[in-house]
């Protein structure tokens, strides 16, 4: 049995699965998604629940970190899934050669860990329902484009001091630059931007050409992701939800460009986050987390 134990929002939610599934499959094992960080978070992240209901994916649920003094005994006499930890963004290819049972607890945000079954993931993260209403008129309009997404990640990432520090806030330049990029690479692009504030998107970002600011799917990124991996191209945040928004468009010929710095903490190795053939542009660990208040940039 492999357990998976799932932590933070959509995108991390998919890289957990994804990771948890292609050990499953490695070692002929059924994968099993623990619920209990969901429904009981520390105290000074970001409430999140669990959003994998709206794929097609192969896993039973359960409830089951944190543990009881019973479960810890389990475990030590491996009656229970021994518990695999990741690095904070260390790839560990010893993560590829477990076997038996494990309880995986990490973020996996590489597409090393699932490569060997990405036609696997991308089946599983098939969407079960067809999409409606505003998107279903939307994800029209985006294939008779050429449809660029752009995501904006705030939220957190802004109002929380300690998110903040971490992984912090790419700065309009970085959004200039590879918007430019794009006008440069690609012909007609429009862009349709996808954020969690899309008001500070409609006053603040100027990408050169027609813009669709989407802010209908509020409280329902499972439709902000489905119309992410319908557009031809993307420009991508520092974040796990619009890295999957790209990894799902199947398009041999599509341009990704991303922050060729995942995080802002300068120690932290994250070369393994990006799929090498998509672009990155620098940017400014500085830029990223500026010192005037939540957001020098509102």
């Amino acid at each position: 049995m492999v357990v998976s134990t799932l932590i933070g929002g959509l995108g991390n939610q998919m890289f957990q699965y994804a990771a948890g599934r292609a050990l499953a499959v490695r070692t002929g094992s059924k994968l099993v998604l623990d619920l209990g960080w969901l429904e009981r978070p520390p105290a000074d992240v970001t409430p999140r629940s669990y959003e994998l209901d709206c794929f097609q994916i192969e896993a039973e649920v359960a409830r089951i970190y944190p543990r009881t003094a019973v479960e810890h005994v389990r475990e030590v006499l491996r009656l229970s899934p021994r518990v695999w930890r990741e690095q904070m963004y260390q790839f560990a290819p010893q993560t590829l050669e477990l076997s038996g049972s494990f309880r995986l607890v990490g973020y996996w945000v590489s597409e090393r860990y699932f490569e060997e079954y990405a036609d696997q993931i991308r089946k599983d993260f098939s969407f079960r329902d067809p999409p409606r209403g505003a998107n279903q008129e939307l994800a029209a309009r985006i294939r008779d484009t050429t449809a660029v997404s752009v995501h904006v990640r705030r939220g957190d990432y802004v109002e929380n001091p300690t998110t903040r520090a971490f992984h912090g806030v790419l700065p309009v330049d970085y959004y200039v630059a590879a918007a430019a990029r794009l006008r440069r690479t690609v012909r007609d692009p429009h862009f349709y931007v996808f954020s969690d504030d899309p008001e500070w998107c409609r006053s603040t970002l100027d990408l050169g050409g027609p813009t669709t600011v989407v802010d209908h799917n509020r409280g329902h990124g499972s439709g902000d992701l489905r119309l992410t991996s319908l557009c031809r191209h993307h420009v991508i945040a520092n974040s796990s939800f619009s890295w999957w928004g790209a990894w799902l468009n199947p398009s041999p010929d599509k341009v990704v460009i991303a922050p060729r710095r995942w995080i802002a903490v300068e120690s932290f190795d994250t070369s393994h986050v990006l799929p090498p053939e998509w672009i990155t542009v620098y940017v400014d660990r500085h830029r990223m987390v500026p010192t005037g208040g939540p957001s020098d940039e509102d």
